[in-house]
């Protein structure tokens, strides 16, 4: 039995008629739609997973507070080790 056989009480055949047909006009478009959409998530869904799985560089930032490190570490601290 199809799902639209019955009517709802007080729908009337035209109404009925075209809903059907906007529905056998728009579905095509709507599926088009949705396909789209869930291709759009997926490749979001693969982007963030490659960015989890990509090796992280620093930034700027912490490039420099290494060098800066190494350079009091590696100069002061055999000083220091001198002094006790």
């Amino acid at each position: 039995m199809n799902k639209h056989a019955k009517q709802p009480d007080g729908m009337s055949p035209k109404l009925d008629a075209l809903l059907r047909e906007w529905h056998d006009v728009n579905a095509e478009h709507a599926a088009h739609g949705r396909d789209l959409l869930v291709e759009q998530l997926r490749e979001a869904r693969r982007a963030e997973q490659a960015r989890a799985a990509a090796p992280r560089l620093p930034g700027p930032f912490a490039v420099l507070a290494g060098i800066a490190r190494r350079m009091v570490v590696n100069r002061y601290t055999p000083a220091l080790a001198s002094l006790t």
